[in-house]
């Protein structure tokens, strides 16, 4: 980046002698920073695969860069070159164009005493054992690396591998390193996964190379695609099959993952009832919102809503109701099917686009209200849309026979439910985007006794690459209360599942 200087990390401190001079010692406290305990403590981690004179053992691919780019073999290299990268993450190339003259004067640059030795050092893990790389003196060794798998989103494979050292012989080597511009982000590429589950978050090229060269990190012998990688789900039992045991077998220990003990505090528990006449959400008209003559009064009403309630209703959205009836049915089959076949089923893509359309069409209007180009709001911060079935079984142990609910002023108050409309939910972002004037409300579902209850909910949100905080258009002249952070970083705090939000624990300045 030209005129600005990158600060990548600063080398892992060693002693002030040098490794070569350190080699002449004995004593093994002089080396201790160079052992790795963790590789040999393992019996079942060390074995390692020995090569034979006549290569017999197998050894990483090796592909001829002659005939990678001549058209007539091309194809034929290049599937062997796709099957290292996919089942090794490494491959020797030959046939590279490197002239002899500039190999040769690099290896007297690195020694003029002696010449670069092919020694068996570098080796790489697969399968569980160490494979050593036997080195052909004229080739190039390629590591795929962590970047490609990150990009590939794992298609590729980033290998783990080292080197070792000789007790007679030293060898010398040089690495190249390749990656992109310190100004540009790294994560799945859109192309490669397509409707695939991102394993890897989106990060930039200076944070990986800061964590990358971090003493801990290196170190810890961690790779940056471990780093990038999002967290997982928190393994749970299948809540069904729980639902279904007797009430006395539904111990403190069979459904401790889903009490909520932060929540049995008297203040904070007091439920409104619902009575016909009763407070309840906002109930937005979508078609008088988008109808010219009626467009700004309901806008008054959905800035409102917005403002006071951080949640209302949508009713006229134009959902048909055959759709509306397909997803309901898909829901409940989905739900009776086993959990191996869970895992294999796909969304509703209808109902995903209708979903789709109404949040851009809602996210115009809240622009709108706010004061900032529709089109540019809906476009960078409404582009991902993630749909999340859930289903609540009944439970003879409830506690509290309540149906959705959100708190306001340390009071739940339960959602009448509509069975044309659609509920709406403000969120942590659009609050932090506000700078405030937006509520993102604390909410939780209930279940009921006797009753079993399903949802589907879709998720809105910028791509993950993008970074979101108070927008300089709405918080003009404001304090801002939130930091700006990039949105893969707001899912990884989401991710955690410790009931913290995460303009709590991400966002508050």
């Amino acid at each position: 980046m030209e005129g600005k200087q990158s600060t990548v990390g600063k080398t892992i401190p060693v002693m002030k002698k040098e490794v070569q001079a350190l080699a002449e010692k004995k004593a093994a406290e002089a080396i201790q920073r160079y052992m790795r305990p963790e590789l040999v403590e393992s019996p079942n981690d060390m074995v390692v695969v020995a090569h034979d004179d006549d290569g017999e053992t197998e050894s990483i691919p090796m592909i001829d860069l002659a005939r990678l780019v001549d058209s007539q073999t091309s194809q034929q290299e290049a599937a062997l070159l796709k099957s290292a990268c996919e089942e090794w993450g490494f491959f020797q190339v030959k046939n590279h164009g490197v002239p002899d003259t500039v190999l040769e004067k690099m290896s007297n640059n690195l020694d003029n005493s002696k010449k670069l030795s092919i020694v068996q050092g570098p080796q790489i893990k697969r399968h569980g054992a160490w494979v050593p790389i036997k080195p052909h003196s004229k080739a190039l060794v390629v590591n795929v690396g962590d970047i490609l798998e990150i990009l590939t989103n794992g298609k590729y494979q980033s290998i783990e591998h080292r080197v070792t050292v000789n007790p007679h012989d030293g060898r010398m080597s040089i690495s190249a390193f390749h990656f992109p511009k310190f100004d540009m982000s790294v994560g799945p590429l859109s192309e490669i996964v397509g409707g695939e589950l991102k394993k890897h978050k989106t990060l930039g090229v200076d944070e990986i190379a800061k964590v990358a060269f971090s003493p801990k990190f290196f170190a810890d012998g961690k790779k940056i695609r471990e780093y990038a990688m999002f967290d997982k789900t928190i393994p749970v039992k299948d809540v069904q099959a729980l639902a279904k045991k007797n009430a006395a077998d539904l111990t403190a220990e069979a459904i401790q993952r889903y009490i909520r003990p932060d929540m049995e505090s008297p203040n904070d528990m007091v439920v409104v009832a619902h009575h016909d006449d009763g407070e309840s959400i906002p109930m937005i008209d979508l078609a008088r919102l988008l109808d010219s003559q009626t467009s700004q009064q309901e806008a008054a009403m959905l800035k409102s809503a917005c403002e006071d309630w951080g949640f209302f209703h949508v009713k006229n959205h134009g959902i048909p109701d055959t759709v509306l009836e397909k997803m309901r049915n898909n829901l409940e089959y989905f739900f009776r099917l086993s959990q191996d076949k869970k895992k294999k089923f796909g969304q509703g893509i209808h109902y995903s686009s209708e979903v789709m359309r109404i949040a851009h069409s809602l996210m115009q209007m809240i622009a709108k209200n706010l004061g900032v180009d529709p089109d540019k709001f809906r476009d960078r911060y409404g582009s991902v849309q993630a749909l999340a079935m859930a289903c609540y079984p009944a439970c003879p142990v409830a506690h509290d026979k309540g149906s959705r609910s959100r708190d306001m002023v340390h009071i739940w108050v339960p959602i009448k439910l509509h069975s044309e409309a659609l509920v709406v939910n403000v969120g942590d972002i659009l609050e932090i985007l506000t700078n405030g004037k937006y509520l993102s409300i604390e909410h939780r579902v209930t279940v009921n006794p006797q009753k079993e209850s399903m949802s589907i909910s879709a998720f809105h949100a910028p791509k993950v690459d993008t970074s979101v905080g108070p927008h300089s258009e709405i918080a003009a002249g404001e304090l801002e209360k939130y930091k700006t952070l990039r949105v893969d970083e707001i899912i990884s705090v989401g991710n955690k599942h410790d009931g913290k939000k995460a303009k709590y624990g991400l966002f508050s300045i």
